[in-house]
């Protein structure tokens, strides 16, 4: 943490008379005078920046790393760079677990419950950081060391609010940046409390590869920070900054004031004055008359004539269905325009589905429960990303449950702190008929808590990712569910053996379609060669399984027992040879996406008959693949460009490279 120095404009309030002013009554010579208040000016116009860097990572929604581990991992956000500014795949970086759209395109995707609330910028992943002391953020800046421009939100947490929680501080549009590092600084919003914790959003779709951030810094004041600061104190605020004519200090221009600027809108007509004039003497009085009578007719409950526009001619039910098509803000809009519109937006047809995760800086549990009069047909809930410090406490979301989820199907709760035993036992009890249950990231529950899930039999989408379950706990799940579709137990370290889950997914849920067991060390030939019953088999992921060492004959198994096969990965399985592959390409035509990122048994030869033999392939890593070149891969780019080949690589960038081309 450092202290820094800069000059800014100070002036007084109204009403206060500063020391300088004071001093000017003391029986002093006027040079003297004059050194006094020089000196005066000069403290007064200082101001002490301190500069943080990561103490610690308080939450994430995903990393490509584990937890046995730091490689990859948002541990690496913590400290000064340790690479930057150096451009590569650096595993002292933070990496998320996807990039690009290819996760939209597997068959264990899952649509959004309601589309029409994801934002214009969506977010597909976040991080929550927090630094030693606490201040009045002045910039903040993110220190990307791999394929930059996924950074599409930056949040401070306000300890002392209640209500508002957090405040954006910026926003804005995924951008594809090229390969180089980038220390990214946005113009942020300048706010009235103090913050030690950030949360930086993510969207993935423009990357061509992963993302990687070496660091993350954050400059602020221990006093509220002055709109005046002068410009060119800080050079660094570089977009859109326009400066007062006195001399005042910045101005950060929205894109609404630059295009009524644009537009010459802002210039007033001298006639304008008027016209007001004329207004005020006439027109005026009759308009207001007329808006109380309304406003007493609407009171009285008999407005004369129709003030709804054309709606009065369409019955409720089609009004209902045009506002379905509506976000949950517009419809609260639509909610005060009158009675008739009151009573629409609230009908229950329009929430059998809730998606909140779009406003998860607003759920508490006084807003989650101002939904359960109008949620009494609720069938799927998305509280992904909310609840956290304590917005939603597990007993408030228990009273919701009972109170209006009897007819829930599919509930995605990931990354909620308030998820626990009792939650999970509360909501198994009250949701008989759920088939799609997302807990990714929740560290609260023990094995305990999983076993009430096998109290339900109508499970289709089970989604654990990074959660504490445990072997017994999950068969017993898998043993009561036997129309399993898609299971993620990725990560999921406290599994004992692999081999068994996989055996009983063999012998009880024939009807799986996908199953990710990324980063878990336990499986081996045993449990993939088991898989090859599930004939339905669409997506597996083994990355990472490093028990998977010696294939044998599981992968021949595998393709000859799932040819329905369209992405397969096999990141880092070191073991895997060129024969293993060529199976796939005989009984597996259907394959779209292939990973075969650090397998460093196979050659050029099997990629090249991987690309010319399945004519669906869409996505080839070949990253860190010892025995292929970059000048093989070039070609094969060339003479396939429907296939997406990726190579991971690093280098170093020179600092004069870097803040002439990367500093944006």
């Amino acid at each position: 943490m450092h202290k820094l120095r800069s000059p800014v404009n100070n002036s007084k309030m109204d009403g206060q008379q500063s020391y300088s002013q004071r001093i000017l009554n003391l029986p002093l010579k006027k040079v003297e005078v004059q050194k006094l208040i020089e000196r005066d000016i000069k403290e007064e116009e200082e101001i002490h920046f301190i500069q943080q860097f990561v103490n610690e990572v308080l939450d994430f929604s995903s990393q490509y790393g584990s937890d046995t581990s730091i490689s990859y991992t948002a541990y690496n956000l913590t400290g000064k760079p340790s690479k930057f500014p150096d451009y590569g795949d650096f595993p002292q970086a933070f990496v998320m677990k996807t990039y690009g759209n290819w996760w939209k395109e597997s068959p264990s995707y899952s649509l959004e419950y309601m589309p029409q609330n994801t934002p214009k910028i969506a977010s597909n992943d976040y991080v929550d950081v927090a630094f030693e002391q606490k201040v009045y953020p002045f910039t903040v800046s993110i220190y990307e060391t791999y394929n930059p421009g996924s950074v599409v939100r930056i949040w401070a947490k306000n300890d002392a609010s209640v209500k508002k929680k957090w405040t954006l501080l910026w926003e804005g549009e995924p951008v594809n940046v090229g390969h180089v590092p980038r220390m990214f600084s946005p113009p942020i919003k300048i706010i009235n409390f103090k913050t030690s914790v950030l949360r930086i959003e993510f969207n993935h779709s423009k990357l061509e590869y992963y993302t990687g951030i070496d660091a993350v810094l954050m400059v602020g004041t221990g006093q509220p920070i002055r709109t005046n600061i002068s410009n060119s104190s800080f050079k660094f605020l570089n977009s859109n900054v326009d400066e007062n004519k006195d001399g005042s200090g910045p101005i950060i221009l929205g894109k609404i004031t630059q295009q009524v600027m644009k537009l010459n809108l802002h210039n007033i007509p001298r006639t304008a004055y008027n016209n007001l004039s004329q207004l005020q003497k006439t027109d005026l009085q009759a308009i207001v008359a007329e808006f109380q009578k309304k406003k007493n007719s609407f009171e009285n409950g008999k407005c004369e004539g129709n003030y709804n526009g054309y709606f009065h001619c369409l019955p409720n039910e089609t009004i209902l269905k045009i506002l379905s098509y509506l976000d949950l803000s517009s419809l609260r809009c639509c909610a005060q325009l009158n009675r008739h519109f009151l009573s629409l937006c609230n009908d229950s047809f329009l929430y059998t589905r809730l998606s909140l995760r779009p406003y998860w800086s607003k759920i508490t549990d006084d807003a989650l429960m101002s939904l359960t009069k109008k949620s009494q047909y609720l069938q799927q809930l998305d509280l992904s990303w909310c609840g956290s410090y304590d917005m939603i406490t597990s007993a408030v979301f228990k009273k919701f449950l009972t109170s209006c989820c009897e007819n829930l199907t599919h509930v995605r709760l990931n990354c909620c702190k308030f998820v626990t035993n009792c939650v999970l036992k509360v909501l198994a009890e009250t949701c008989s008929q759920l088939k799609e249950i997302a807990l990714r990231n929740c560290s609260a529950v023990t094995e305990a808590g999983f076993f009430y899930l096998s109290g339900l039999s109508t499970l289709e989408n089970l989604d654990l990712y990074r959660t504490n379950i445990t072997i017994n706990s999950l068969i017993a799940i898998l043993k009561a569910n036997r129309n399993i579709l898609h299971l993620n137990i990725g990560s999921c370290i406290k599994i004992s053996n692999m081999d068994e889950i996989a055996i009983t997914l063999a012998t009880f849920n024939k009807k799986l379609v996908s199953v990710d067991f990324w980063k878990t060390s336990n499986l081996t030939q045993v449990g993939v060669a088991a898989l090859s019953e599930c004939a339905d088999l669409e997506e597996v992921d083994f990355g990472w399984c490093l028990g998977f060492t010696l294939p044998v004959d599981s992968l021949a198994a595998l393709s000859n027992g799932c040819p329905k096969l369209k992405k397969l990965f096999l990141t880092a399985l070191r073991g895997v040879a060129d024969k293993d592959l060529e199976p796939f390409i005989k009984n597996c035509p259907n394959l779209e996406q292939i990973d075969l990122l650090g397998v460093r048994g196979i050659t050029s030869d099997i990629c090249l008959r991987l690309l010319t033999g399945l004519p669906k392939l869409r996505l080839l890593d070949v990253s860190f693949c010892d025995m292929i070149t970059d000048a093989q891969v070039m070609n094969w780019k060339t003479a396939f460009p429907n296939v997406a080949i990726k190579r991971s690589f690093q280098t170093e960038v020179s600092t004069n490279y870097l803040y002439q081309h990367s500093i944006q």
